[in-house]
């Protein structure tokens, strides 16, 4: 009787757990619906001025550093870096390019245009339950790692922050 009762236990706590836990299938998939909506979407205002560019940054977002072509930032325990490159265009593709055509091929990547845009979705997986997550516009990128179960809701954010981004010293 006893060891009926720990045998209905255990597997109601491992269905529950197989049952809450987010695929990566399901993530990737709800990642490039929403960040292709993110990226169809009015920029939010850019309200955080920095060497470089204005962006919008989410509550809770703060810069940690900034180098040329780079800002760190933080939002809790996750890092985020935001490359850009002012020589690229909106339109440009070069910087997915080059983060697509070194090493292994990347888990998914998704890319969207419109009017003069360029913007990229690329995930790759670092180890079990850790993702390398990319999202970028022409010049300008944003990448961190994430867990599996944050993987959409993180590139959506970003896609959002990287779409925000302006120069402020547009040539």
């Amino acid at each position: 009787m006893k060891k009926n009762l720990l045998f209905a236990i255990i597997s109601a706590v491992l269905l529950f757990s197989a049952g809450c836990s987010a695929s990566i299938k399901d993530q990737s998939k709800d990642a490039a619906s929403s960040v292709k909506k993110a990226f169809e979407a009015e920029p939010k205002e850019a309200d955080e001025k920095l060497k470089e560019l204005k962006v919008h940054l989410p509550f809770g977002m703060s810069v940690k550093k900034e180098t040329a072509n780079n800002v760190i930032l933080k939002k809790g325990a996750n890092i985020y870096i935001l490359f850009y490159n002012t020589k690229e265009a909106e339109d440009s593709d070069l910087v997915y390019k080059m983060s697509t055509g070194q090493g292994e091929a990347p888990y998914l990547t998704k890319t969207y245009k419109d009017d003069g845009r360029f913007g990229f979705l690329i995930i790759n997986k670092v180890k079990k339950d850790l993702y390398e997550v990319s999202t970028g516009i022409g010049g300008i990128k944003m990448t961190t790692e994430v867990k599996t179960r944050k993987v959409a809701s993180t590139a959506e954010m970003m896609m959002e922050i990287v779409s925000s981004a302006e120069y402020r010293n547009k040539k």
